[in-house]
C-alpha cells in the first residue's frame, strides 16, 4: 500500500515471442515502460501537490507524450495538482493542448545567462503554430549556429 492509501498488486510483464508468452521482469522492461509508470502514478495519485518533472518526454513516443498531457490537463480540472516539467517536445506546444501562459521559454544568451518568459508575454496569437514557430526561432529558445561556427560532437 502506497502513501495515498492504494493497494498494490504484482504486475505481470508478458511479451508474446515466436507464438510463446514469455514473463519479463520490471528490470528487463525498456526505459520508456518505466517512464511510463512514473508517469501514471501522476495521473493516479489522489494527494494534492505540484509534481516537477525535467524532461518529460525522455524515453516516450511522442504520442504516449501527448496523450499523458492531455489527460494530465483533464484530470487536474478536477484535483488540486500542478505540474511543471520541461520538454524538447514540441508537439505538445499546440493550442488545443496547452494554453499560451503554460508555455514558458528558456531563452541563453551569449553572456551565458538565460531569460524565461511565457508565450502569453510575446502575445503569440492564437492562430499561429506554436511548434513550428518555436522551431524556427520566432521567439528564441533554441540553439543558432553561425556558419563560420564549430561545433564539435563528442
Amino acid at each position: 500500500m502506497n502513501e495515498d492509501g492504494v493497494k498494490y498488486s504484482v504486475l505481470r510483464f508478458v511479451h508474446i515471442i515466436g507464438g510463446k508468452e514469455v514473463e519479463f521482469s520490471m528490470a528487463r522492461e525498456s526505459d520508456g515502460t518505466h517512464r511510463l509508470f512514473q508517469l501514471l502514478e501522476i495521473l493516479e495519485s489522489k494527494k494534492e501537490k505540484v509534481y516537477i518533472m525535467d524532461e518529460i518526454s525522455r524515453c516516450l513516443h511522442p504520442k504516449l507524450t501527448i496523450e499523458f498531457v492531455k489527460r494530465y490537463f483533464e484530470i487536474a480540472q478536477s484535483r488540486n495538482i500542478q505540474l511543471l516539467t520541461t520538454t524538447h517536445e514540441t508537439r505538445i506546444m499546440s493550442h488545443d493542448i496547452v494554453r499560451r501562459n503554460e508555455v514558458w521559454i528558456a531563452d541563453s544568451k551569449d553572456d551565458g545567462s538565460t531569460t524565461l518568459y511565457s508565450l502569453e508575454d510575446k502575445q503569440v496569437r492564437i492562430d499561429k503554430v506554436l511548434d513550428e514557430n518555436y522551431m524556427n526561432n520566432v521567439w528564441g529558445g533554441v540553439p543558432v549556429f553561425e556558419d563560420d561556427e564549430e561545433v564539435y560532437i563528442i
